[in-house]
């Protein structure tokens, strides 16, 4: 019997979903847009872990978000008492608060000997994004280093909800 497929979208890529025999059961590939990353390959247990750490992930990113917002605020208003300026032009002077770059939030999805998954809210030139990265294991360093592999996600587009929803349709086959 060959597997069947369904695909789910990403704002940065796409999921999809390999249903094999009831044996081997299901297997999730995330894709990012460029066409040279390679997919993170997750399996049932792996995509319920990704699931509620997302929505962890998010509430993080959403109080990130918040904390920008205000150091933009007391930026801006600092501009504006300090020189003398009106609200209005200090506004119109656009300011990004010195954020360092930092990873906020990481949390392992899934382990293996070789492969560890991680999902990660982090700042990168003062804006917040989510990202899905794969590793591998250095017998050199004993270290886990980058690989090629990464799922960006978007926090308003790409909804836990759907994504556990989306898994959960092999099961209405």
């Amino acid at each position: 019997m060959a597997p069947i497929i369904k695909t789910h979208d990403l704002n940065y890529g796409y999921v999809q979903m390999e249903i094999l025999d009831e044996n081997a059961g299901l297997r999730f590939y995330l894709y990012n847009n460029k066409f040279s990353d390679k997919p993170i390959l997750l399996f049932p247990s792996g995509m319920v872990a990704l699931v509620k750490t997302l929505r962890r992930a998010h509430q993080i990113y959403d109080d990130q978000e918040l904390r920008l917002a205000e150091l933009a605020m007391a930026c801006q208003e600092q501009i504006a008492g300090g020189e003398g300026m009106a609200i209005r032009e200090a506004n119109a002077v656009a300011v990004a608060p010195d954020v360092p770059d930092e990873i906020i939030y990481s949390a392992v999805i899934a382990t293996s000997k070789v492969v560890q998954i991680k999902l990660e809210v982090s700042v990168y030139h003062g804006k917040l994004y989510i990202f899905l990265k794969k590793s591998s294991w250095s017998e050199e360093d004993g270290l886990w280093r980058p690989c090629r592999g990464a799922v960006l996600l978007d926090r308003h587009q790409d909804d836990p909800n759907a994504l556990l929803q989306f898994a959960l349709s092999a099961h209405k086959e």
